[in-house]
């Protein structure tokens, strides 16, 4: 690459009701693409994702020859508007203009039977414009990892730099790792970029990164600055450590947050809300000294093992300080100036405090049944929190963690009457259930 360019790309979705043949659609497209033009855009997506490919009337055989005809349409009266128009012409000081298609088979999950061998991928390449770049997010929706044999398996399959129809096309990564529009209400991603294979963007087949990041705004400080960081790598051809970059962007993201936030603090933010297949380190060693307790408390009951209790007890303390500084960090989230900020952090260290709270309650009653029964996890019985029979509010544990999806989680079985807890009680005989927990980050490619 001679240059480096963050291009914003205004899209397009007419999946759900256009009709390729319609005069009037098309009329309407090109009206949006004009109209965009006039106010200074240059780069744009059409986007068939998500959508059903459903077989076109004649003279389309094909719904990806449909979907090929309406891009191309729209693709030449974008340069015709462009470069006809002596006031939108395009100055040489900026990057060149961009028109990309995001196919209904957008990765190799989603391709049939697969990024291989796809006849929709296939007709695609061959009447796409090679001038239309095609978006692709890997091999899955949210890719853990994507190598540069993943890149030309798609390229292959497309017809990337193969023929006329083809030559100069190439593939945006349309990269969703840091994407929460599938779960926002409960997952935020502030992890550093990663699982991308070095030497990427030094392939003539890919055009460039374009990032789905997080919907709320001010947590995507992280994700982008570290994506930026491992695209100045590639350039420099220099390596990129992801916990390197993260430790970069969490000194600088610092001072967004202003007093009484401290750099510990949000090292702790990004760790509890780290990226979809993997916890950050201080959460990793939550998880940890958990799931020790329970060991701990487990090998009491077999035979009293000996220093148990006292291990216990020492990993308990440790736990409740962990407990405190995410207290502590939602306190002072909500004390910070930029509001704005606040807000977007605000439901899910809510969440996390709430839920911290309860399981230090539950590693209290924990270490003390065990060690006054000496039955262990199992002989303890259920949980029951302490508080909640003081509460000066009677109805409280009807409210507390309340709401249907709360309802719906506390009917999942579980071994212990704590979701932390984890562990499969009596399921019906073939019954086949599976829970993911987070694990640490995957090795680097």
């Amino acid at each position: 690459m001679c240059g480096l360019w963050v291009c914003a790309a205004d899209g397009l979705g007419p999946g759900l009701d256009l009709d390729p043949q319609s005069h009037i659609d098309d009329a309407a497209m090109r009206a949006k693409l004009l109209q965009l033009i006039s106010v200074g855009v240059r780069s744009f997506m059409i986007a068939f994702d998500d959508v059903e490919a459903e077989e076109p009337e004649p003279p389309y055989s094909s719904a990806a020859e449909a979907q090929a005809a309406v891009a191309n349409r729209c693709c030449i009266a974008m340069y015709d508007a462009m470069f006809s128009q002596e006031a939108c012409e395009r100055s040489v000081e900026q990057p060149a203009p961009m028109f990309l298609f995001c196919p209904t088979e957008y990765c190799g999950r989603i391709a049939q039977p697969g990024t291989v061998g796809s006849a929709y991928l296939s007709s695609l390449g061959k009447e796409l414009l090679g001038i239309i770049d095609v978006c692709w997010t890997g091999e899955e929706i949210i890719s853990p990892t994507i190598s540069l044999e993943d890149i030309v398996a798609v390229s292959n399959s497309i017809g990337v730099g193969h023929g006329d129809a083809g030559s100069g096309r190439r593939i945006v990564l349309w990269d969703n790792y840091h994407a929460n529009d599938y779960d926002q209400g409960r997952r935020i991603y502030l992890g550093p970029y990663d699982g991308r294979e070095a030497g990427l963007l030094s392939s003539p087949l890919l055009a460039g990164i374009l990032t789905n990041p997080n919907v709320q705004y001010e947590c995507n400080y992280i994700p982008l600055a570290t994506l930026g960081l491992f695209v100045a790598a590639q350039q420099s051809q220099q390596p990129y450590d992801p916990a390197t970059a993260v430790g970069q962007a969490v000194a600088s993201w610092m001072k967004r947050f202003g007093d009484p936030i401290t750099t510990e603090d949000v090292a702790l933010l990004v760790d509890l809300c780290y990226l979809p297949y993997a916890h950050g380190p201080r959460a990793v060693d939550l998880l940890r000294q958990l799931d020790e307790l329970h060991l701990l408390a487990d090998g009491f009951a077999v035979d009293g093992a000996p220093g148990a209790a006292a291990a216990m007890e020492s990993l308990a303390s440790n736990f409740y300080v962990r407990g405190d500084a995410i207290a502590g960090l939602f306190e002072r989230l909500t004390e910070i100036r930029q509001r704005e900020l606040c807000y977007a952090l605000y439901p899910y260290l809510w969440d996390l405090k709430e839920e911290m709270d309860v399981l230090c309650r539950y590693v209290q009653w924990l270490c003390r049944t065990t060690t006054t029964t000496g039955g262990g996890v199992a002989a303890a019985g259920d949980y029951q929190d302490d508080e909640l029979a003081e509460t000066e509010y009677p109805k409280f544990e009807m409210i507390y963690r309340g709401g249907m999806l709360s309802e719906l989680q506390r009917r999942v079985p579980l071994a212990r009457n704590v979701h932390a807890a984890g562990g499969l009680s009596d399921l019906p005989a073939g019954t086949v259930s599976h829970f993911r927990r987070g694990r640490p980050a995957p090795a680097r490619l």
